[in-house]
């Protein structure tokens, strides 16, 4: 079976685990179908160029690129019941947007996607060496924004920053600096950003999303992040270790 032959049925079901935290990605011998294929298999279908990935649906090529991924985070001890949040749910549902949104939930800024990840031992070890002598970064967040993930198939509305901290994009740099040499293929590059919302391409144009955004009064707040982990994501969130600056 080719993976042009998975059929919607299989899909909703690949959906079903994920949810129940039930999906299990490896190699199967003799499965149904090849949702269960090895990664490695992913990654050459992914980036082949005679195989047809548009028989496939954006959700199920968007899934590829993420079921298997592990990644470097910072915690963001954001206000769920801030009022800006409101306002910019408010516009959201007033304009008749249909949004994803991702707060509350658990805030945070990603500092490194690892598409394919080495021994875990030794990204723990490289990580824990960056932040043997970092100090807990204070941030200022005063902007809100939007931009088109790198799928194609939504817009993130998200919280950021006119200005990242000297200091943290160094801390940054030297953990993406350190995975590499051990071993870890990055494929995306850091974007400072706190996911809020999501919005489905075809359901609202950019540009209203942003003028929507530019509706709502941001106050300036900073905030200092002290937890940083490393997660796998395999249907449900895996700490493999945790950190406090």
């Amino acid at each position: 079976m080719s993976y042009k032959d998975i059929t919607g049925d299989q899909y909703e079901q690949m959906l079903i685990d994920l949810e129940n935290g039930t999906f299990v990605p490896t190699a199967n011998e003799g499965a149904p179908s090849p949702l269960y294929a090895p990664y490695n298999s992913w990654r050459e279908f992914l980036e082949g160029d005679d195989l047809a990935k548009d028989e496939l649906s954006d959700q199920y090529l968007e899934f590829l690129t993420i079921v298997m991924q592990s990644y470097i985070e910072i915690e963001v001890p954001l206000r769920s019941n801030a009022k800006w949040i409101a306002e910019l749910k408010r516009a959201f549902l007033i304009a008749g947007i249909k949004v994803a949104w991702k707060i509350p939930g658990h805030p945070h800024l990603t500092l490194a996607f690892i598409d394919e990840t080495p021994d875990v031992d030794a990204v723990v070890k490289g990580v824990e060496q960056c932040l043997s002598k970092a100090k807990a970064p204070a941030i200022k967040f005063d902007k809100l924004n939007v931009f088109r993930a790198q799928s194609g198939t939504k817009y993130v509305i998200n919280l950021t920053t006119s200005a990242v901290p000297e200091g943290f994009q160094c801390l940054v740099n030297n953990i993406r600096e350190t995975l590499e040499q051990n071993g870890a293929v990055m494929h995306s590059k850091f974007r400072f950003h706190v996911t809020l919302g999501e919005v489905a391409i075809g359901d609202a144009p950019i540009t209203q999303i942003q003028e929507l955004i530019n509706s709502v009064v941001l106050p300036e707040f900073s905030l200092t992040l002290r937890d940083v982990n490393f997660l796998e994501f395999r249907g449900k969130r895996t700490i493999f270790a945790k950190w406090t600056l």
